[in-house]
């Protein structure tokens, strides 16, 4: 009996070192990704159009996808007023919707801008938009956030950060219950 359970102990410590080490693979490699990232979210770099300021533009955008507008702030906690207005083809005001926590304020060039998010704009159909920025100040950046995680999924390392985090994070707690299971079954 005794070499039978010496025999399915090693699993959850198996388990365990293997969880241990997907998750530290993970965190290697978002580390080693961390300038790819810094480049996809920085709207500066990767944007479906920039508004200068006192200007109009018409930009073609998709359907079924969120778009951020941005602005750059002085200071972290500064907010920016949204100051456009955009129309289709069809000269009809769209809505833009208030940003949420997932359209967090974002930084470009190494830390030394800051973007804040003003707005958000879900579209049905695709086309021509046109963008009217009547900030005399303030250029608007606007972002396809879909398209840069998009982007962010085909870079080899933050790919198998991501497929290794996650299989850590499943076999960890798996790794618990196989040790509670195999100490019940000792006593």
């Amino acid at each position: 009996m005794s070499n039978e359970q010496d025999r399915k102990r090693p699993w959850a410590k198996w388990l365990t070192f293997t969880a241990i080490g997907l998750i530290t693979i993970s965190l290697i490699s978002f580390s080693n990704s961390m300038d790819q990232i810094e480049e996809l979210v920085d709207p500066g770099q990767n944007n479906s159009g920039i508004i200068e300021p006192n200007s109009n533009k018409e930009i073609d955008l998709e359907n079924n996808r969120i778009y951020t507008i941005l602005r750059v702030v002085d200071n972290i906690n500064d907010e920016a007023e949204l100051n456009v207005e955009i129309t289709n083809s069809e000269n009809k005001i769209i809505t833009i919707e208030e940003p949420t926590w997932m359209q967090p304020q974002r930084t470009g060039q190494e830390g030394s801008v800051i973007y804040d998010p003003v707005g958000t704009i879900s579209l049905t159909q695709s086309g021509k938009y046109n963008f009217k920025n009547s900030n005399s100040t303030s250029t608007i950046y606007v972002v396809d956030d879909q398209s840069v995680d998009l982007q962010a999924f085909q870079q080899p390392g933050i790919l198998i950060a991501f497929i290794s985090c996650c299989f850590g994070l499943i076999l960890l707690p798996l790794s618990f219950i196989v040790h509670l299971v195999i100490g019940k079954n000792k006593i």
